[in-house]
C-alpha cells in the first residue's frame, strides 16, 4: 500500500468524521475560554446558557460559538476537568454577536475523576506559583503546536535539561537534569501517570523504553522540589507523563501526518464519560524509512505503535463517601533499524548521514506491556487515599554489532587508522573472510510491579491550610540476561552469516531488585508563604546471579551471586513566598541519591542540592530564574554500551563533583500589549551549566578515563539557549524555535578543547504553520531542522552521530 494511498484513506475517513454547524437566528455569543495562570486556551471546556438549552464546547482552540439567540441578557456555565467552573453574564443584541473571553482556574486538586486516572506532580493548592522550586508543564498546545512525537523537542524550551540526541528521532532519548548525567536517562525518575516506568527502575535503569510522546496530553518537570515523594531518583529531578484522560463527553480526534521519507504518523481517540463512568480508546503508529544512508540501501528507520486502553467505574459525586477505580492498559511494539555505530570525523565531513556497511543487520525489536490499576476514595472533605498496582514487562534485542575482527567498534573508530584492516571491512571495502563482524543479539527481558499508597489529608486554618502526605511503596523489578553474538563476514553482496552463535552463551544472568520506601510530606500554607518539609525513607536490595557463558540451561553448575543492599533517609524543604500579586521566590535543600546497583564496593550517589529562585506570571506574561547547587560527595558512572562502555551495566564510584547554574525563562504576548485581536507570543529560556569533578581519580567508564580535579562532566554544555515565536489570528498559526548547545566534551577534561573529545556548538529551528478549516478540522506543516544545519549530536555510543536533516511533513487533525 503506497503512502498517498493510506493518505487517501484517511482523508477518506476525515470527511466522514467532519462535522458543521451554520449560523441561524439573529444573535449569538463568541468567545474563548483560557487558564488564567498560563493564558493558554482551554480545548474542550464546557459552555453552557443557565436556565436554557443552549450549550456547546470549546473546540481545539478554545473558542465557542452559541448562535439562534434572542436578544437578552444570560448567564454563561463555563467548566472543565482541572479547572474551577466559572460563570460570566453577557447580554446579546439583537442581529450582533458578543465576543467574551473567559478565564478559568486550575484547581488540580479537586478533580477526583482525573486523579484516579493520573498523578500530578504539579498540583498545589496555590498553582504552579506555590510550589517551592522549579517546575514546569508542557501543555497540550505547546505539544500540539510542532506535533512534537520526539521527546527531545518537546522538552527544547525547558530550561535546566541535559538533552544528548542519538537517533534523530527521540526512540531512547538521553535526558539529564541540572548535571545528573544523561546516559539512557538513568539518573533521573521518569513517570508516566505518577508511575515509573524505567523497564527496571532499581535494577536497570537505563530507559530502552520511553513512553510515546506523540499520545501523552502534557508533560510535567519539577527539580529542586521533587525529591521526596517521588523516587529513587532524587538529585536531578522527575519528569512525568500525563497520557490522555478520558474526555467528559463523547468526543474524539483522528489526525494523520506525512512527509519526507515515507514517513507516516497515525493517532486517534475516542472517548466518553457518564455518571457513573467512563472509558478512553487510543491508538499510535509512527513510521519512517529512516534518513541514514546506508551503505547498500536498506531502509534505516522504524515502526512503532501504541494501543492505549482506560476505563473508569465510580460513584456519584454527591454521595457521602466518593469512590472510584479505574484500570488502565498499554501495549507498545517497535522495530527500528538503529545501530551504535557512527561516523570518523572524515567520514562524518564527507557526509554526516551515510551508516557504514557493517551495520546493516543492526534492528532493535522491543515490546512493552504495562497494566495499572488505581482506586480513590475520599471519605471526607479532608482526606483522600489514592492506591496503584501496576505491572509492566518489557523485551528487547537489539541485534548490532558489537565487534570487528575483535576490535570494539568504540575504539574502532577513535583509531581507524590503527585498525586499517577492520575498519576497510566495516565499510564494505574489504571482504578479507579472517575479519568477522561480530553481531551481539542484546537480548533482554524486564519485569517492574509494584503497589503504592497515598493519603492526603487537608485542613483550613485561619491564614490558609495544612497538608499532609504519607505514602508507600513496594516494589519489585528484574532484568534478565540470555545473549548471544554471530559471527558475519563481509562479501560483494553484503554480510553473511558464518558462525551463529548459541543463546546464553555471551551475558547470561539475572538482576533483581526490591525495594520498600516510604514519605511523609507536610505543607504548610499561611497566607503567602508555602512551606513544606518532607522525609523518604528508601530500603533497597540488588541481586545478581550470574550463571555464566557455558550454562546456557541455567543448572547453577557455574553460578557466582552478588548482593548490594542499602537504605537511607532523603530529607529535604522547600520554601516560597509570594511577594507581589504576581510574583514569588522560592527555595530549598534536598538530598540527592542514587541506588549503587550490585556491585559490591560500590556506593550510593550522594549529594546536597540547593536552589534559590524567583518567578513572576500574569497570564501571558511570566518569567522565571533559579539559581542551583548541586554537591556531589559520590558522583556515579553506569558502564553503557549506549555511553560508548562495554554494556555491563555496572556502576563506577566518581567521588565528589559539583554542578551549579543558572536557569532562566520568560514569556510575553506581544499581541496584548498593543491590544491587538491576535496573539504574537515570544519566549526564551537560558540554562548555563558548570559542572566539575573535586578529586582526581582513574575510572573504567569510558567518558570519564582519567580525571583530574577541576575537569568538566562531559555531555554538559556550559549554555543553551532556546526562543519560541508565535503568530496566532485564531483561524491561522505560526511558530519558530531555535535552540541553540554549546560546544560540549564528549570526555572528562578541562582547558581548550580538543576536536576528538568533544562535538561543536549547533543551531537547529523548527517551522510550523498550521490554518483552521473550520472548528474540527486543522490542517497543518512542519519543517523541522529548518535550515538544514549539518550538526553532530554526540560521538557515543561509537563515533560521531549526526542530528535530523530537514524534514517537512505535512497533516490534518479532526476533532468531534
Amino acid at each position: 500500500m503506497t503512502i498517498l494511498y493510506r493518505i487517501g484513506l484517511v482523508a477518506v475517513l476525515f470527511s466522514l468524521l467532519t462535522t458543521s454547524a451554520g449560523a441561524q437566528s439573529n444573535g449569538r455569543i463568541s468567545g474563548t475560554v483560557y487558564a488564567s495562570d498560563t493564558g493558554e486556551t482551554i480545548p474542550g471546556a464546557n459552555v453552557e446558557l443557565v436556565g436554557t438549552t443552549f450549550g456547546t464546547a470549546a473546540d481545539r482552540r478554545g473558542r465557542f460559538e452559541i448562535s439562534g439567540l434572542p436578544a437578552a441578557p444570560y448567564e454563561l456555565r463555563i467548566s472543565s476537568i482541572g479547572y474551577l467552573t466559572s460563570t460570566f453574564n453577557v447580554r446579546v443584541q439583537e442581529g450582533q454577536t458578543a465576543t467574551v473571553r473567559i478565564p478559568l482556574e486550575p484547581v488540580i486538586l479537586q478533580i477526583p475523576e482525573l486523579i484516579v486516572e493520573r498523578e500530578s506532580m504539579l498540583a498545589h493548592p496555590l498553582g504552579m506559583e506555590g510550589i517551592p522550586g522549579s517546575a514546569h508543564r508542557v501543555t497540550a498546545h505547546s505539544l500540539e503546536k510542532f506535533e512534537a512525537n520526539d521527546i527531545n523537542r518537546a522538552l527544547r524550551s525547558v530550561p535546566g535539561l541535559n538533552l544528548q540526541e542519538e537517533d534523530g528521532y527521540g526512540l531512547r532519548p538521553n535526558i539529564g537534569i541540572r548535571g545528573s548525567g544523561a546516559e539512557r536517562s538513568s539518573k533521573i525518575s521518569i513517570m508516566e501517570d505518577g508511575i515509573p516506568v524505567a523497564p527496571a527502575p532499581y535494577a536497570a535503569s537505563a530507559a530502552y523504553y520511553f513512553p510515546t510522546v506523540g499520545r501523552m496530553e502534557e508533560i510535567e518537570i519539577r527539580k529542586g522540589s521533587s525529591q521526596i515523594k517521588y523516587g529513587p531518583y532524587t538529585t536531578g529531578g522527575a519528569i512525568n507523563m500525563l497520557s490522555k484522560s478520558i474526555p467528559e463527553t463523547l468526543s474524539g480526534e483522528a489526525r494523520v501526518q506525512a512527509g519526507e521519507e515515507e514517513s507516516l504518523t497515525l493517532e486517534g481517540f475516542v472517548g466518553n464519560s457518564w455518571k457513573y463512568g467512563g472509558f478512553l480508546v487510543q491508538a499510535f503508529n509512527a513510521q519512517t524509512n529512516g534518513y541514514k544512508e546506508l551503505d547498500g540501501g536498506q531502509d534505516t528507520g522504524f515502526n512503532k505503535a501504541d494501543i492505549m486502553l482506560k476505563a473508569r467505574i465510580n460513584t456519584a459525586k454527591d454521595t457521602g463517601t466518593y469512590q472510584a477505580l479505574s484500570v488502565k492498559a498499554l501495549f507498545t511494539d517497535e522495530v527500528s533499524d538503529e545501530t551504535y555505530l557512527g561516523l570518523t570525523d572524515a567520514d562524518f565531513r564527507a557526509n554526516p548521514i551515510r551508516r557504514y556497511a557493517g551495520s546493516a543487520e543492526d534492528e532493535m525489536n522491543t515490546e512493552y506491556r504495562q497494566v495499572m490499576l488505581r482506586h480513590l476514595v475520599v471519605p471526607g472533605p479532608n482526606l483522600q487515599v489514592t492506591t496503584t498496582a501496576y505491572r509492566s514487562t518489557f523485551a528487547r534485542n537489539w541485534y548490532k554489532l558489537d565487534r570487528v575482527g575483535g576490535v570494539r567498534i568504540a575504539s574502532l573508530l577513535e583509531n581507524p587508522d590503527d585498525h586499517a584492516q577492520e575498519f576497510s571491512v566495516v565499510q564494505g571495502l574489504s571482504t578479507d573472510p579472517s575479519v568477522q563482524l561480530n553481531v551481539k543479539a542484546n537480548n533482554r527481558e524486564y519485569l517492574s510491579r509494584g503497589i503504592q499508597s497515598v493519603a492526603q489529608y487537608t485542613r483550613p486554618t485561619s491564614t490558609g491550610q495544612v497538608d499532609v502526605e504519607l505514602g508507600v511503596r513496594i516494589h519489585q523489578d528484574e532484568m534478565d540476561r540470555f545473549q548471544w553474538v554471530d559471527g558475519f563476514v563481509m562479501t560483494g553482496s553484503g554480510m553473511n552469516l558464518v558462525a551463529p552463535g548459541v543463546p546464553g552463551t555471551d551475558s547470561n544472568r539475572i538482576e533483581t531488585a526490591t525495594a520498600t520506601a516510604f514519605f511523609v510530606q507536610p505543607r504548610l500554607v499561611a497566607g503567602r508563604v508555602t512551606i513544606q518539609p518532607g522525609l523518604r525513607y528508601e530500603d533497597i536490595s540488588i541481586r545478581r546471579e550470574d550463571f555464566g557463558k557455558n550454562d546456557v540451561e541455567r543448572t547453577g553448575s557455574d553460578l557466582s551471586e552478588r548482593k548490594n543492599k542499602v537504605d537511607v533517609w532523603i530529607p529535604g524543604v522547600g520554601i516560597s513566598a509570594e511577594v507581589g500579586p504576581d510574583a514569588t521566590i522560592f527555595g530549598g535543600v534536598h538530598r540527592g541519591f542514587a541506588p549503587p546497583g550490585s556491585t559490591v564496593g560500590t556506593d550510593p550517589e550522594k549529594s546536597v542540592n540547593y536552589e534559590v529562585g524567583a518567578r513572576y506570571h500574569d497570564g501571558a506574561r511570566r518569567a522565571e530564574v533559579a539559581f542551583f547547587y548541586n554537591d556531589f560527595e559520590n558522583l556515579l558512572g553506569t558502564d553503557l554500551a549506549a555511553g560508548g562502555g562495554t554494556g555491563s551495566g555496572d556502576l563506577f564510584n566518581g567521588g565528589e563533583a559539583s554542578v551549579r547554574g543558572v536557569e532562566v525563562t520568560a514569556g510575553e504576548n506581544l499581541g496584548r500589549l498593543v491590544d491587538w485581536r491576535f496573539s504574537i507570543p515570544v519566549g526564551i529560556s537560558y540554562t548555563f551549566t558548570d559542572a566539575t569533578f573535586e578529586t582526581s581519580f582513574t575510572s573504567d567508564f569510558a567518558n570519564w578515563g582519567d580525571v583530574e580535579k577541576d575537569d568538566e562532566l562531559p555531555y554538559v554544555p556550559r549554555n543553551q539557549f532556546t526562543v519560541d515565536l508565535g503568530l496566532d489570528t485564531g483561524t491561522f498559526d505560526l511558530a519558530f524555535q531555535g535552540a541553540w548547545v554549546d560546544d560540549m566534551r564528549t570526555v572528562a577534561g578541562q582547558g581548550d578543547f580538543v576536536p576528538e573529545e568533544s562535538v561543536e556548538s549547533f543551531f537547529v529551528a523548527e517551522l510550523s504553520a498550521g490554518y483552521e478549516v473550520n472548528r474540527n478540522v486543522r490542517i497543518f506543516g512542519i519543517v523541522r531542522n529548518l535550515f538544514d544545519e549539518e550538526y553532530a549530536v554526540a560521538r557515543r555510543p561509537a563515533g560521531l552521530r549526526p542530528g535530523l536533516p530537514r524534514t517537512i511533513l505535512a497533516g490534518m487533525r479532526v476533532t468531534f
